[in-house]
């Protein structure tokens, strides 16, 4: 009876050892080697491409990039950082709907 207890003993330590910590271990390095995006750093700012999206918009909007500067503080759209992009499109996308459909700002 002690010898199945120890072989079961045996085949979970291995089984953790080999299978399952690995995995917890090296799921962030599976997450990049897969392609999966990262979520943006603190200190990440926005691409060329999210600045051309944000220019666009705002200029479709009636606004300038450089009162979106204004607002952040910064001199350049890419030096904002990433993690305001959502709260940016959000905000002209707002704008426009709100240009688009003639409804007041406020309500």
């Amino acid at each position: 009876m002690s010898n199945i207890k120890s072989k079961t003993f045996v085949g979970i330590f291995l089984w953790l050892k080999c299978v399952a910590l690995p995995s917890i271990i090296n799921k962030p390095f599976y997450a990049i080697y897969n392609g999966e995006d990262l979520p943006p750093s603190e200190e990440a700012t926005l691409t060329d491409e999210d600045c051309e999206t944000i220019s666009k918009l705002a200029l479709d909007v009636g606004t300038s990039a450089e009162k979106i500067c204004a607002h952040f503080k910064v001199d350049a759209l890419n030096k904002i950082p990433r993690l305001k992009y959502g709260s940016i499109m959000a905000s002209l996308n707002k704008k426009r709907f709100v240009k688009d459909e003639g409804v007041p700002a406020d309500s």
